[in-house]
């Protein structure tokens, strides 16, 4: 055996002359001696640990680091569940099927056709829209459309009726029990003006003009209620004229 190699790898001497006994001459034909063999193991060793050193601290690091964080980082004590959220109570319409088909059901079928009757048919279909309208106002007292629409209706069967002070109080009770539906307040204050100028009781009626104006007399104000309110501004200037008229019957 050479002394040097001896000496350089003192850990390997035996493998080194056997590896080059064996392999170096005889198996594969090479011509290594015990020196270059120990040299060459010595290098691939080295090798082989600082290829395994590093991929086990490449696999071992992000493990590491998992743990470190997961030790690290602050417990969270579980969130109790949240309690469901309450359900929102209905939210009722001013048109629920109900009441619309017993609006639509007394306009068509008694309240129209008493328009084209005469005798004792037209009172008997006057009398049926009039239940309509009040079964309405008595079931449904929260629809305040349908409400204001079949108490103005109302008011306007007793006026054909020749119930004329029943239908005064009919459209002024409009404003009083439903005064955020405007159109039907318009709608009754102009009727109830309208059937008293006509009945000769212009000093009645001025107020019923008084509170159009007042309420509705406004720029942005839609064609159809600055026509309304014009018309009530010229009854308010018109001078009596003697003698009576009669009541017109208003339309529905």
């Amino acid at each position: 055996m050479n002394s040097a190699a001896a000496i350089a790898a003192p850990r390997e001497p035996e493998l080194a002359d056997e590896w080059g006994q064996t392999n170096g001459n005889t198996k594969f034909g090479c011509p290594h001696s015990a020196a270059s063999s120990a040299s060459v193991f010595r290098t691939l060793g080295s090798r082989s640990v600082s290829s395994s050193l590093r991929l086990s601290l490449s696999l071992s690091l992000p493990v590491l680091l998992l743990v470190l964080l997961t030790a690290c980082s602050p417990s969270k004590t579980p969130e109790p569940p949240k309690p469901a959220a309450p359900t929102a109570a209905p939210v009722a319409t001013n048109a629920p099927p109900a009441a619309q088909a017993l609006f639509d059901r007394t306009t068509k079928e008694f309240h129209l056709p008493s328009a084209e009757a005469s005798g004792a048919r037209r009172k008997e279909l006057l009398a049926q829209a009039a239940a309509g309208y009040e079964q309405l106002l008595r079931e449904h007292p929260t629809h305040t459309n349908l409400c204001a629409q079949a108490l103005r209706s109302l008011a306007n069967i007793r006026a054909t009726e020749g119930r004329l002070d029943e239908a005064i109080a009919l459209h002024a009770s409009v404003a009083q029990r439903f005064s955020a539906e405007e159109w039907e307040v318009l709608q009754a204050w102009k009727s109830a003006g309208d059937l008293l100028a006509d009945a000769q009781r212009a000093a009645e009626a001025a107020p019923f003009y008084r509170q159009i104006i007042e309420r509705f007399d406004r720029t942005n104000a839609a064609p159809v209620v600055q026509i309304i309110v014009r018309s009530a501004r010229k009854r308010l200037a018109a001078p009596r004229r003697p003698g009576a008229r009669p009541i017109r019957a208003p339309g529905i």
